[in-house]
């Protein structure tokens, strides 16, 4: 696998004079045969960036002046065809909020990157994780994930419902954030379930992603004094050792218990946006037909009771940080996941620890080592991410 290429670093080379945009950018095409020898993008847009990358004055103009970066399949970028991870799409007339942000701050796009159909799943079919070809990259954002790991960007835009960014984050090595709900204008991207959908960004450091934030105007604060940890685990209470020299232990609820719940308003919120009769593939279309049959008593009950489930998450974690595993096992083998069911089983499995981020409206970064770093305010996340690369 090619190096991922830190963020940072680059933009220190173009701050001082040492690279040009076009020099970075052709680093980074280099590395295009690896990311697409594992599925990272459905569009590569060479002459687009080489043009947007000409045009950049050598001196920086912007905080993302001349840094490529790659656009999950949801994200309109204009002149370049929008798919939602299917087989065709309609072009983009104009940018989305976001790529016009990053187009703003001196960002080059380089293409469109793969996802599960709509974003639904978690697994990302067509691609593979750099670090093991047999296995899924995870998803939905697995292509950004990919493009970040084998260097073809620093610097990836994602969708996060119940994890899509940080879950492939993880699996190919990567950092990846869940950004709190309307962070930015979500005009130009495609909606799957309005009440979890956040806009993320992938990078390979904790520190590649700060620069990303306070570059599109957020904020990076301290770790918090406050770390809570799940009961038993030793991988969340390791990292946690990092942060607080007396973690404690998640007194509840279970983040197992927002699973059933957070599946049938997701699925009905998709099947209220989306057509079932339009969907390619098998596991789009059972979780749209899922979606389409719950009755409105059922969306009702499930909606109360992920309400209760979010207001004692987020009381249990108060100001400070949850310290958790991203993923509860290795993203599953392809030759796992030949039927519609073990799919669906391997999405449900894979956003156990995840999707609970999403449904109590909190904020996450999952850092390289595997575990993500939960709170109220992504601000303290992020204090907490930098705190576990140092």
């Amino acid at each position: 696998m090619t190096a991922s290429l830190r963020l940072a670093d680059v933009a220190r080379s173009l701050a001082a004079g040492d690279a040009s945009p076009l020099e970075v950018l052709d680093a980074c095409l280099s590395r295009m045969g690896d990311a697409q020898a594992h599925g990272a993008f459905v569009v590569v847009d060479e002459d687009g960036a080489r043009r947007a990358a000409a045009a950049l004055p050598r001196h920086p103009q912007g905080p993302l002046h001349g840094i490529p970066v790659a656009v999950k399949d949801l994200i309109d970028v204009a002149g370049l065809p929008t798919a939602l991870g299917r087989s065709a799409g309609r072009v983009a007339d104009r940018d989305a909020a976001i790529v016009a942000r990053l187009r703003e701050a001196g960002a080059v796009i380089v293409g469109k990157t793969r996802t599960d159909e709509l974003g639904l799943g978690a697994l990302t079919p067509g691609a593979s994780d750099p670090r093991d070809a047999a296995r899924s990259p995870g998803g939905s954002s697995g292509g950004s994930a990919i493009a970040v790991a084998t260097g073809a960007a620093p610097l990836a835009l994602a969708t996060d419902t119940a994890g899509s960014a940080r879950i492939p984050a993880a699996a190919c090595g990567v950092t990846g954030l869940c950004a709190a709900p309307g962070w930015m204008p979500t005009a130009g991207v495609s909606i799957l379930a309005p009440s979890f959908d956040r806009l993320g960004l992938i990078a390979a450091a904790p520190s590649d992603i700060a620069f990303a934030w306070t570059a599109l105007g957020g904020v990076v604060g301290e770790p918090p004094e406050r770390v809570v940890t799940l009961a038993g685990d030793a991988r969340s209470r390791d990292a946690a050792a990092h942060l607080s020299a007396r973690p404690v232990e998640l007194p509840g609820p279970s983040l197992a218990e927002f699973g059933a719940p957070r599946a049938v308003v997701i699925t009905a919120e998709a099947a209220g946006l989306h057509d079932p009769r339009d969907a390619e593939s098998a596991a789009a279309r059972a979780q749209l037909e899922s979606g389409a049959a719950q009755s409105e008593s059922d969306v009702r009950a499930a909606r109360t009771r992920l309400d209760e489930l979010g207001a004692a998450l987020r009381d249990a974690i108060g100001p400070g940080v949850l310290v958790t595993p991203t993923l509860p096992s290795p993203p599953p083998r392809w030759d796992e996941l030949e039927d519609t069911n073990a799919q669906l089983r391997a999405t449900g499995r894979l956003t156990r620890l995840c999707g609970p981020v999403n449904s109590a409206g909190l904020v996450a970064v999952s850092v390289p080592s595997g575990v993500q770093v939960v709170a109220a305010r992504m601000e303290t996340a992020l204090g907490a991410a930098l705190r576990l690369e140092a």
